[in-house]
């Protein structure tokens, strides 16, 4: 199997992001108006500063709390099941663990739970490691031992 590149797995991830923007918006909205609030008047709340009145500030806390578990959730389950976000798949590339059997659910969440956080607080470092490490492995490949190949 031959391993993805770096601007295959960029363009999958850039997918996957817009695709769950578009969730999060849709969860925020249907969450604030659950709360009885629009998603205009939040916006407008936070842009001035006053995220202390009313529920702003816990709705925040919530809404973001949600926002985190859909993010786990949907490179989790994706990955743990097919080894395919939908950006992965449309980019024809696939998770797999380093002696090429697919992905399980523990792998997956290592990879994308501490491994994508650890990629990311070192402003995107682990990330970029795919560029340079012979086997394209970034540092949650690393981690979870897991490669992505071509399929």
């Amino acid at each position: 199997m031959k391993p993805a590149g770096f601007r295959r797995r960029y363009i999958a991830l850039l997918l996957d992001i817009t695709v769950l923007e578009i969730l999060g918006l849709l969860l925020s909205r249907t969450f604030l108006n659950q709360a009885g609030m629009d998603m205009g008047s939040m916006l407008i709340k936070v842009a001035m500063g006053r995220v202390h009145e009313g529920n702003t500030l816990p709705l925040l806390i919530v809404g973001g709390f949600l926002q985190m578990i859909l993010v786990c959730a949907y490179f989790v389950v994706f990955t743990g099941v097919s080894g395919q976000t939908p950006g992965k798949k449309l980019m024809k590339i696939q998770v797999r663990m380093e002696n090429g059997q697919p992905a399980n659910l523990r792998a997956a969440a290592i990879r994308s739970i501490p491994g994508y956080l650890l990629s990311t607080v070192t402003l995107g470092l682990g990330f970029l490691l795919a560029l340079t490490d012979p086997r394209q492995q970034a540092l949650h490949d690393r981690i979870a031992e897991t490669r992505v190949f071509i399929v």
